[in-house]
């Protein structure tokens, strides 16, 4: 097998092992509620 075969052909298997990989160990957090109350308490009586 030629060099530049092989060679082509481990980019190739790298490049492939390399999407895997991240597609893997992305993880999403989920969101959170930061919300505060902000009405007036002067109103509120």
């Amino acid at each position: 097998m030629p060099r530049s075969v092989l060679l082509l052909l481990i980019i190739l298997i790298a490049l492939v092992a390399g999407a895997v990989y991240l597609s893997r160990s992305a993880t999403e957090v989920p969101t959170t509620r930061m919300e505060q109350d902000v009405t007036n308490e002067a109103l509120a009586q």
